[in-house]
């Protein structure tokens, strides 16, 4: 898969290179190739990638012209939606999956339905949970 993204990029994107090639894709605000790295299953957007991304104004400029691109009618693309939920750093991912994991156990009594859970999760924001905290 790695050569496959290297080649859809056009980027040499080696094992020293933090840069993932979906990274890559968002800073050249190329929808092409981060479609087409979605489509074949390369992408992955890393804890570390989104560290690159080091502002909310950088993130709002490389990433969101990209997903408002690639899903028009979703009106807000920095927060969770289904849809969207590749595009998210992993640690956002690990903990989203597991809530729903958690939720869809049977011997889950859940609070709230599963269609209010998912409403709950779009207002969770592009890398969340992987923010540290202060003072912790």
């Amino acid at each position: 898969r790695q050569g496959r993204a290297s080649a859809i990029i056009g980027h040499d994107i080696d094992s020293k290179s933090r840069a993932s090639a979906l990274n890559v894709g968002f800073r050249r605000r190329d929808a092409r190739s981060v479609h087409l790295l979605k489509e074949i299953g390369s992408v992955s957007l890393s804890d570390e990638d989104m560290k690159s991304f080091s502002s909310h104004q950088m993130e709002k400029k490389c990433i969101e012209p990209v997903l408002k691109q690639l899903s028009p009618t979703i009106q807000n693309v920095m927060h969770w939606r289904r849809d969207l939920h590749w595009s998210f750093p992993r640690m956002d991912r690990q903990v989203l999956n597991t809530l729903w994991y958690a939720l869809s156990k049977p011997s889950a009594s859940s609070v709230l339905p599963k269609d209010l859970w998912l409403l709950a999760f779009s207002f969770v924001g592009r890398g969340w949970f992987s923010k540290p905290t202060k003072g912790i």
